[in-house]
């Protein structure tokens, strides 16, 4: 079967629930603003909107948690002799000390701080691992691929296809498939079947490789939290990020902090009235009062007065 853009695209749009899962996850994340709505989720203005480091605080301290724990290397075999074991330990630690070292190359953090991130904030860890020969030497090449720019196809033997999107200078883009592009950035899909590896650049196919593997050279690992029912929506309750238990009251939290701020602020300037014999086509004083000690003039029966509100400080 020959794969299209828009086979791509319409294969992409299944994953759409979890996608949005997976960015309203990192705007908490990356502490986007708050913003404090009404009910109908419309933007309150002349209020104090208040963000609280929490989400990330909360995500920072176990990823660090994970990022330094030491990676332990253990064969064990019933067959082999301590010889043997030995040596295979000590070339899969060498493995992913080049493997790390070549996605320094490439500019990429190391595997395990990438791991670390992925599967508290995205719910998964996926790889594409094409380790070949390159005239007699061995090339190591696994890259971490971000789960949320990752789609798939599953058969009965595992993995039927697979799409990396990835967002590419000219300069790697070039360097990697000899493509020449004329923006500076574009949107490289790096699509795999059992037969060939498909390389699209923003929406064209520009390049084709036969796959020496004969098989989709990607593994996915999927965290084992959240939902695992067969509703047509649980694909988002899917590989849970940490987030699963607190996103929103981390919202709530938010919400609390920017109308208690906007109330001690009205502590300081609360709304008031002016009353004057022109009503409501009296002008107002021209100095401010709401400051410590200020002092007006004012006409005689007139004058300010503060608008009643409620008080939820003591409540909240």
């Amino acid at each position: 079967m020959e794969i299209t853009y828009k086979y791509l695209t319409e294969m992409e749009a299944r994953f759409g629930e979890l996608n949005t899962r997976m960015d309203e996850d990192k705007d908490r994340y990356f502490l986007k603003a708050y913003q404090l709505t009404d009910a109908n989720k419309k933007p309150l203005k002349r209020v104090i909107n208040v963000t609280l480091n929490d989400p990330a605080t909360f995500a920072h301290y176990v990823i660090g948690a994970l990022m330094s724990a030491q990676e332990q290397i253990s064969v064990t075999s019933t067959e082999l002799k301590d010889e043997a074991t030995n040596y295979i330990e000590t070339f899969l630690t060498d493995l992913h000390k080049e493997i790390n070292a070549r996605l320094n190359l490439l500019g990429m953090a190391n595997a395990h701080w990438h791991d670390s991130e992925q599967v508290c904030m995205r719910g998964g860890l996926i790889r594409r691992i094409t380790t070949r020969w390159d005239k007699n030497i061995f090339v190591p090449d696994v890259r971490p691929i971000d789960r949320r720019w990752f789609s798939y196809e599953m058969g009965m033997n595992g993995l039927k296809m697979a799409c990396a999107q990835f967002t590419r200078t000219k300069q790697l883009i070039f360097d990697e498939y000899g493509v020449e592009i004329k923006s500076e950035t574009a949107v490289v899909r790096d699509v795999w079947d059992a037969e060939k590896e498909y390389v699209y650049i923003d929406e064209a196919l520009q390049k084709t490789n036969p796959n020496p593997y004969k098989y989709v050279p990607f593994v996915i690992t999927i965290a084992p939290t959240g939902s695992m029912f067969a509703d047509t929506d649980a694909y988002s309750k899917n590989g849970e990020s940490i987030y699963a238990l607190v996103r929103d009251i981390f919202d709530e939290e938010n919400r609390t902090a920017s109308i208690l701020q906007t109330q001690n602020m009205l502590t300081i300037r609360p709304p008031r009235q002016y009353k004057s014999d022109r009503g409501e086509r009296g002008a107002l004083p021209d100095e401010d009062i709401s400051g410590i000690g200020a002092e007006v003039a004012v006409e005689k029966g007139g004058g300010y007065e503060l608008i009643p509100q409620g008080d939820a400080k003591v409540a909240t």
